[in-house]
């Protein structure tokens, strides 16, 4: 059976891409069109443009000579002009990928709520941030996109844009992992690239403090039998995963803390892409998804692609400005 026959259906029709003009943005769009260009997806080239929340929307100012204007609307004009001239600089075969947009607000509400407005697939998003301040940035734009968006989230890290042939999957054998395994078989597909399924399991000093960790009752060590369940439980994943037609190449059984091992594989084994699942947005989701997803979003030197389960029900947008 080829991988055509094989591949799950054309996941990513619209592909939303915000901008704020700068080297990863542009590294993010050329990755968007990239993927466009698989999928024989469109592209929404968004701006947020920023009015101070102190000035109402009406209010007036000058722009050079002219008459004032309302500052929403001075706001969206400069936005028009550079949206124009960044498709300007792009080929014509992508110029007719895309649509440019503008809002104005909070980046992170304003990227949400284009996201659920417009029907979008897929968000790619400069993960570090014109100003570099990526400690920052990523906590007030991409962290709270990741968290919020009703779609899946590709967060580029740097400026290199990059051919997707080896994906880690990180599952915790989860429903949600599952999805994020469908995306990456739909990935894998388009650009003949493995996929390599990861679960972490852990290790004496990942576990946490008190618990025992004595022999079993056979003379075997705990951790021992712990790995043994992960190896057993790993294997079963891919079983199932395969009979629903679903890409693994190979797999892998780490040992430690799951989101550092995760980013010392990637390191290590010269890893393109990561693939996780999140799971909703509830309060204990949001701790686990802090302690895992996004400290791998945050320190990974190459694009994390975020998935929320398949099927999940949108929560409440909690994406504040």
């Amino acid at each position: 059976m080829t991988d055509e026959e094989t591949a799950p259906v054309n996941s990513f029709q619209r592909i939303l891409c915000p901008t704020d003009f700068g080297s990863c943005a542009h590294a993010a769009l050329q990755q968007a069109l990239q993927l466009a260009e698989a999928y024989d997806a469109k592209v929404d080239l968004l701006h947020v443009a920023s009015v101070p929340e102190y000035f109402a929307r009406d209010a007036r100012g000058a722009l050079g000579n002219a008459e004032p204007e309302p500052l929403a609307a001075i706001a969206c004009a400069e936005c028009k002009k550079r949206l124009d001239a960044l498709v300007l600089e792009l080929s014509p075969r992508d110029q007719k990928r895309i649509t440019s947009h503008c809002r104005l607000g909070s980046p992170a509400l304003a990227i949400v709520q284009h996201a659920e407005e417009d029907a979008i697939d897929l968000i790619v998003l400069g993960a570090s941030g014109k100003a570099r301040l990526a400690n920052y940035l990523l906590g007030s734009v991409a962290g709270k996109t990741v968290r919020s968006a009703p779609c899946p989230v590709l967060c580029v890290p740097n400026d290199e844009v990059r051919s997707f042939q080896k994906i880690v999957v990180g599952t915790d054998f989860s429903a949600c992992s599952m999805h994020a395994l469908r995306i990456a078989s739909s990935m894998a597909a388009r650009s003949k690239a493995r996929v390599i399924v990861a679960h972490v399991t852990p290790s004496s000093w990942s576990l946490p403090p008190g618990l025992s960790l004595g022999m079993a009752s056979e003379g075997t060590h705990w951790l021992e039998l712990l790995q043994r369940e992960a190896r057993e439980r790993l294997d079963e994943f891919v079983d199932k995963a395969r009979v629903e037609g679903f890409r693994a190449d190979e797999t892998t059984l780490l040992i430690g803390s799951p989101a550092q091992s995760l980013l010392h594989y990637a390191e290590e084994h010269a890893v393109d892409l990561m693939i996780l699942g999140t799971h909703g947005r509830s309060s204990l989701a949001r701790l686990m998804l802090g302690s895992v997803t996004e400290t791998v979003v945050h320190n990974a030197r190459v694009p994390v692609l975020t998935v929320r389960g398949s099927g999940e029900p949108s929560a409440e947008s909690e994406v504040s400005p």
